[in-house]
């Protein structure tokens, strides 16, 4: 069987190590770096938005130490829908334990 020229490239490309993060840089819009430390990412999960809304001050931390670095947070897609999706189930669960430690307080204020 003889390989065509595309086929040929196609698997010379895939077969080749990814050592470059050109691909990486162009879709975040950037520049190519002299090296890729100039450039860095935090990924963020569901969990880690749950926990985010839980803590404001640690939010705003992130956020602001982020944006000081010029670092880029994402979150992707799914993350987004399933936080969307389960952000009741979040709030109910805090909401009981609020509950739960103010009819200790007041039961220990009476």
């Amino acid at each position: 069987m003889e390989l065509t020229d595309a086929q040929a490239h196609l698997i010379d490309h895939l077969g080749a190590p990814q050592l470059s993060s050109e691909h990486h840089l162009k879709a975040l819009n950037i520049a190519s770096l002299d090296n890729l430390g100039q450039a860095a990412c935090i990924g963020l999960d569901t969990n880690v938005l749950e926990v985010l809304r839980r803590e404001p001050i640690l939010a705003n931390s992130l956020f602001v130490t982020a944006q000081s670095n010029s670092t880029t947070l994402i979150a992707p897609g799914q993350c987004v829908v399933e936080y969307w999706n389960n952000h009741q189930v979040f709030a109910s669960d805090e909401w009981s334990t609020f509950k739960s430690d103010l009819a200790k307080l007041t039961k220990r204020a009476k």
